[in-house]
C-alpha cells in the first residue's frame, strides 16, 4: 500500500479517499450481525449465542448450508474452544489476526480463509477483514494466515490515510473512524463493481 498525492494504492488499484466512502454502503444487517458479535467477542460464548452467531454470518456471506455443516461435524466444546482461541488472539494488547484465523480454521467446515475470515469480520471488525477469494486473486498475499496478517496490516494502513484526510464513512463509526472491515468491502467492491459515480 502507497500513496500518491491524496490518492491511495493497493495492489494496482488507485483510488481517492472519495471513493472509499462511495464504496462503502451501510446495512443494518451487517450492524446488527457485528452487535451479535461483540457479545460473543466480549465472552458469551453460550451454544445458542455461538450456534445463531456461526448461522447469520454464513447467511450473510450467501452460503447458509456452511452453518449447517459446521454445527453438524463438529461439537459444541470444539467450536467454543476455536472461537474462545481466536478472541484470546484478538484481545491482546496487538492483535494477532493471522493466529485467530488459524484457529478458526480449525473448525471443520471454516478451514479455509474465507469464511473463517467473516466470522473474524464480526468478532473484531476494527482490525479483521474479510479475505475471500477475490482480494487473493488481485493480490499476491498468500491464501492463508500469514497473507491474511498482511492482508490485515494494509488494511489497517488504509484505515489510517482515511481517518488522517477526515474521509466520511458511511458506517458512522466511533470519532469518524474507519475499520479494516469498512476498508476491506470497498476494495471487495470495486474489484467487483468497479469504481462508483460521483454524485
Amino acid at each position: 500500500m502507497e500513496h500518491q498525492s491524496n490518492a491511495i494504492v493497493w495492489m494496482d488499484v488507485l483510488l481517492q479517499p472519495s471513493d472509499f466512502s462511495r464504496l462503502v454502503i451501510r446495512g443494518e444487517r451487517t450492524i446488527a450481525i457485528e452487535n451479535e458479535g461483540d457479545i460473543v467477542f466480549r465472552g458469551d460464548l453460550s451454544q445458542h449465542r455461538l450456534e445463531a452467531f456461526i448461522r447469520n454470518v454464513c447467511q450473510w456471506g450467501g452460503y447458509s448450508g456452511i452453518a449447517t455443516r459446521v454445527l453438524a461435524h463438529n461439537s459444541y466444546a470444539a467450536i467454543k474452544h476455536a472461537f474462545q482461541n481466536a478472541i484470546n488472539k484478538l484481545s491482546q494488547p496487538y492483535p494477532d489476526p493471522g493466529h485467530a484465523l488459524y484457529e478458526i480454521n480449525q473448525v471443520s467446515g471454516l478451514g479455509k480463509p474465507s469464511f473463517a475470515s467473516k466470522h473474524l469480520r464480526f468478532l473484531s471488525p476494527e482490525v479483521c477483514p474479510v479475505f475471500d477469494s477475490i482480494i487473493e486473486k488481485n493480490s499476491s498475499y498468500p491464501y492463508d494466515e500469514v497473507g491474511y496478517g498482511w492482508f490485515v496490516e494494509d488494511c489497517l494502513k488504509i484505515a489510517a490515510s482515511l481517518e488522517s484526510c477526515n474521509t466520511p464513512n458511511p458506517m458512522m463509526r466511533p470519532q469518524g473512524k474507519w475499520y479494516a472491515a469498512d476498508v476491506e468491502v470497498a476494495l471487495y467492491r470495486y474489484l467487483k463493481y468497479g469504481r462508483p459515480c460521483a454524485g
